[in-house]
């Protein structure tokens, strides 16, 4: 599926405006990521759009995709490190290897055992005081019937639904159900729903900025 849809864009090619645009979602929080330091992991990297946005910061962004078409494009465009992984296992990174990591709209895929799962593992290559954010789509993003066709969908786990048109799961937030499955050892910094405008696609998501908390940090 995201194969095909990178192959299209790489084809059409990219508008460096359009682009950078997609990267808004970032303003509002660049005060809680800290002073741009060290490396920043891009969970769900795509194209390298938000690589690049974060390198503009004063970031060195590494990228982890499922995708090897879209590392491959974010190694050949922007020349960033980024490798092909599956989330759903452990991060292929050292502990402590990051000062931030970002995730924007990738982890809404994973069930619930495998969000919290990945957090854990997120908090493991974060470095003491590192920050995350993320945004995912919301349970009300789903109750408004907004981007997806939604016929016949069922839930397979709680609010985790299969859309069979797209054949495609995902997984719809709560800010409270965000918050159980970062689990404990982060200091949530901002946590909300709202609406949110995504390549001009009008969504509804949960947004997260957590600081991993060490050694004088509180857990969430």
């Amino acid at each position: 599926m995201w194969d095909d849809i990178y192959r299209e864009l790489e084809t059409s090619g990219l508008d460096p405006d359009e682009e950078r645009a997609g990267t808004a979602w970032l303003d509002p929080f660049w005060h809680l990521l800290g002073e741009p330091r060290g490396k920043m992991l891009d969970v769900g990297c795509g194209l390298g759009a938000d690589m690049a946005r974060f390198a503009a910061e004063g970031w060195r962004p590494v990228g982890i995709d499922l995708e090897a078409r879209a590392t491959g494009f974010v190694g050949r465009t922007y020349g960033f490190p980024a490798y092909t992984a599956d989330i759903r296992c452990p991060l292929p990174f050292d502990d402590e290897t990051f000062n931030l990591a970002s995730s924007r709209f990738a982890i809404h895929f994973l069930p619930p055992g495998g969000a919290r799962d990945l957090f854990r593992e997120l908090r493991r290559v974060l470095r003491p005081e590192g920050r995350l954010i993320f945004a995912v789509n919301s349970q009300e993003h789903r109750r408004l019937g907004l981007q997806y066709d939604y016929t016949d969908a069922f839930e397979r786990e709680a609010d985790y639904w299969h859309l069979p048109t797209l054949d495609r799961t995902y997984l719809f937030y709560s800010t409270r159900l965000a918050k159980r499955l970062l689990g404990s050892g982060w200091r949530i910094l901002h946590l909300g729903a709202e609406p949110f405008e995504h390549w001009g696609i009008e969504k509804h998501a949960v947004l997260c900025v957590a600081e991993k908390a060490g050694t004088g940090g509180l857990p969430s």
